[in-house]
């Protein structure tokens, strides 16, 4: 999956992607994209700009517009400020490969043990975020619950 196609996946968790980098689209994306300003915000100053105002825009500009390279650019801004997430998991997965990039599954019992950790020390919508955002390789079983236990953690 690309990255539009992963935030697609997660357009629902969109409020807490936009609210953990908001600083960063306001000052780096928003401040360099002026064509993005102009579309969505016309008249208005960024810096002002209100997350209940930022969450359509960027919702619309990756899933509906389709645009690769915001969508990068959320995904790592996310990821950057969600470290402690990646240290868990990396030391879950390095324990299986080193070179995480050549794991192709997680059994079934070691993922439910590692989404209770995570969801534990992190919550489920954040553990749901990185894992989709990382394409942890858990069955479609391993993500069917954690992604309702985020939609109900979300009402």
């Amino acid at each position: 999956m690309n990255y539009t196609e992963k935030l697609t996946v997660l357009q629902g968790c969109f409020p807490t992607i936009v609210s953990a980098i908001k600083k960063d689209l306001k000052i780096e994306h928003l401040g360099s994209d002026r064509r993005f300003l102009k579309r969505y915000f016309s008249g208005k100053k960024r810096h002002k700009l209100e997350i209940e105002e930022l969450i359509p825009a960027y919702t619309t500009e990756i899933t509906e517009v389709g645009n690769e390279e915001l969508a990068e650019f959320l995904c790592y801004r996310w990821l950057i400020k969600n470290r402690d997430v990646y240290d868990y998991f990396a030391e879950k997965l390095a324990a299986i490969d080193t070179e995480f990039d050549k794991i192709d599954h997680i059994d079934d019992k070691s993922a439910k043990q590692w989404v209770e950790g995570a969801t534990e020390a992190f919550g489920a919508t954040r553990t749901y975020i990185f894992s989709v955002l990382n394409s942890i390789v858990f069955s479609d079983k391993v993500f069917k619950a954690l992604r309702k236990q985020v939609e109900k953690d979300n009402g």
